[in-house]
């Protein structure tokens, strides 16, 4: 900070390893972040995105808000499972109102953060049971990396979020889609065929192969541009 680095705020005085230590927030810092989130909304709709997401996850400060890990408050917005969600569902509803209604909102969720403590996937259920009731759309549905440690990153397994977003979808009924360790393009159609997402996420699949679902489709050169076609 003392470089013109930003001043952090956190729901208390937790770092992340052993990165700078946070202050906690003020009620003035958590409404003006509320406000924030709003007018990012707004901007965002002003540069013509179709859709915007709410990142609650990841050790971002709405998913410290979430987790009794990083979250020792007790005044309204610590404590219980209900008072830990005010702040993240102020912030869904303050962005769901300033988005057009007819664009959908996503928010990405921790289904758990793989510590004993942490959240758990019956308190990320409520969580999502809020979230429906707020009006968000989709529930973008990933786990773990609150903590600067290893064992708070989800385990090295393929479609490892797969059931978790099937247990948010059945407890919240809103649409689901499962990110992370998802690389094969089999997987993600079963996944969707079979009713337990109603969409699949991919990213470093994506960043390895830009080509992924071209190549899943190499069977059918009318997916492909014209210019490929010699090369098919």
């Amino acid at each position: 900070m003392g470089e013109g680095g930003w001043d952090t705020i956190a729901p208390s005085t937790v770092p992340f390893g052993d990165l700078s230590l946070p202050r906690e927030a003020s009620h003035a810092d958590i409404d003006r972040t509320v406000a924030d989130f709003a007018h990012s909304a707004r901007m965002a709709h002003h540069a013509r995105y179709q859709v915007v997401e709410i990142q609650a996850s990841h050790g971002y400060i709405l998913h410290a808000f979430l987790s009794p890990l990083s979250h020792h408050r007790t005044d309204e917005y610590g404590g219980n499972p209900q008072n830990r969600m005010r702040f993240p569902l102020r912030v869904a509803r303050a962005v769901r109102e300033a988005f057009p209604a007819e664009n959908p909102v996503f928010v990405r969720i921790t289904a758990t953060d793989w510590v004993e403590g942490g959240i758990s996937i019956d308190e990320a259920a409520v969580f999502a049971k809020e979230l429906a009731a707020v009006g968000i759309d989709l529930l973008d549905v990933t786990s773990g990396v609150l903590l600067r440690d290893v064992q708070a990153r989800p385990p090295a397994r393929e479609g490892v979020h797969i059931e978790f977003a099937d247990t948010l979808k059945k407890a919240s009924g809103l649409p689901v889609a499962p990110v992370g360790q998802i690389a094969d393009m089999s997987l993600a159609g079963d996944v969707v065929a079979r009713g337990r997402a109603d969409a699949v996420l991919m990213g470093r699949a994506l960043l390895r192969d830009p080509y992924l679902v071209l190549h899943h489709r190499r069977d059918d050169p009318s997916s492909w541009p014209n210019q490929y076609h010699r090369a098919l």
